[in-house]
C-alpha cells in the first residue's frame, strides 16, 4: 500500500477455496492402507533388515575378541613384577585401549538390535554403525556399501 496514488485501489492476491472434505470411502481406504504397513512384518520387509542386523551384531562382536588378550597381555608386566615402578603403565593402557573397544561396539550392537526387532531408530542406528565400519577395510567397508544401498533402495524401511 505505501506508494500508491490514491485513486487506483489495493489490490489483493485471490483467496483459494478450501479443500474439499474427505469422503467416507477414502478415509476408509487410506485407514486400510496404514494398518497394512503398520501390520507388516519384518520378514514382509526382505531379507536386508536381517542381513544387516546380524552383520552389525557380527561386528560388534569383533572388537570384544580382542579384549582378553590386550588385558592379559598388558596386565603380564603388573602381574610378574608388582612392587617395580612403572609396571603399572601397560596395565593401564590396556585398561584404555579395551574400554576404547567395548565404546566402539556399543553402536554395532544398538544397530543389531534395533533392526532385528524392526525398531523406528534402527535404520538411524544402522547408518551411524555403517559410517563408524567404513573404516573397517575390507569387511566393513563391505557392510557399509551393503547398508548404504540398503537405504538407498529403500529395502529397509519399506
Amino acid at each position: 500500500m505505501e506508494n500508491q496514488h490514491p485513486s487506483v485501489p489495493p489490490t489483493f492476491a485471490p483467496v483459494a477455496p478450501p479443500p474439499q472434505p474427505m469422503s467416507p470411502q477414502q478415509l476408509q481406504s487410506d485407514m486400510e492402507t496404514i494398518r497394512s504397513i503398520l501390520n507388516e512384518s519384518p520378514a514382509s520387509k526382505g531379507p536386508h533388515r536381517l542381513i544387516l542386523a546380524g552383520a552389525n551384531i557380527f561386528c560388534g562382536l569383533m572388537p570384544l575378541v580382542a579384549v582378553p588378550f590386550i588385558l592379559l597381555g598388558t596386565g603380564i608386566p603388573a602381574m610378574v613384577v608388582p612392587h617395580e615402578e612403572g609396571s603399572f603403565i601397560p596395565l593401564v593402557i590396556g585398561l584404555a585401549i579395551s574400554a576404547f573397544l567395548v565404546l566402539f561396539a556399543i553402536p554395532f550392537f544398538l544397530a543389531g538390535w534395533g533392526l532385528f526387532k524392526d525398531r523406528s531408530w534402527g535404520t538411524v542406528a544402522a547408518i551411524v554403525a555403517a559410517v563408524l565400519n567404513v573404516m573397517n577395510v575390507p569387511f566393513g567397508t563391505a557392510i557399509s556399501i551393503y547398508t548404504f544401498w540398503a537405504l538407498a533402495k529403500n529395502k529397509l524401511t519399506s
